[in-house]
């Protein structure tokens, strides 16, 4: 993917840690609120990383703490005033999935658990742990390995009190919504039904300097 589209986007980079294919803007965006991003494990790394990107690039201002599974556990304890700090926490974690249930009892911030795949049950054993909390310590649960969706809802919860990162997520939205409007034209009956709701809803005149794209490689073999 990446040697395809750094002939096509000027100054494209693509980052090993995250597999991100990015272009990063000159101009240093106000940093908004605080959200921590948390894994389990090294081997978690690269969706947390992701995860903290995709929340860096709208504005938040991000504290990663990696590798506090259960026997770095007082790694975190370590960072307790950080995390108190924080408006909400990403905890990235796999088969049993212990740390975002952990940091929901611990923190009374939201907190959103990602589901990492792993070699056995491919993810869903840290998707069942991590969306079966008990009641009265509620974790937000996303796809296995969606750390995009992850950053974006952490993003959300920023935004109720900031319009700015609102302004943000919704120009990804309407650069969504013009991408799929593109891809609909491929298909006449499709195009005109989705043309007349996205005319509805979508202003069109947005400069679509505003969007955001990101390009994920689920492995180093993808870029070739």
């Amino acid at each position: 993917q990446y040697e395809l589209v750094k002939d096509l986007v000027p100054g494209v980079i693509y980052d090993e840690i995250s597999r991100i294919i990015k272009v990063e803007k000159k101009e240093p965006r106000r940093k908004i609120g605080k959200i921590v991003v948390c894994t389990a494990g090294t081997a978690d790394i690269f969706v947390a990383e992701e995860a903290a990107q995709v929340a860096e690039y709208f504005g938040a201002c991000v504290t990663r703490i990696y590798d506090v599974g259960v026997s770095g556990i007082h790694r975190l304890f370590s960072k307790i005033e950080e995390i108190q700090s924080a408006n909400c926490v990403i905890a990235a974690a796999g088969m049993a999935a212990h740390l975002p249930g952990m940091c929901a009892a611990l923190f009374p911030m939201p907190v959103v658990g990602v589901p990492m795949s792993g070699k056995n049950l491919e993810g869903e054993d840290a998707l069942f742990s991590i969306v079966q909390m008990p009641p009265g310590i509620p974790v937000a649960t996303v796809a296995i390995d969606g750390a995009q969706n992850a950053a974006l809802l952490a993003c959300q919860m920023l935004s109720i009190d900031d319009e700015e990162v609102a302004n943000r997520l919704q120009a990804k939205r309407e650069a969504d919504a013009i991408k799929a409007l593109e891809d609909a034209k491929k298909n006449k009956q499709m195009y005109e039904q989705f043309s007349v709701v996205a005319e509805k809803f979508l202003p069109l005149e947005r400069n679509r300097e505003e969007s955001f794209v990101v390009i994920i490689a689920k492995s180093p073999t993808d870029l070739k």
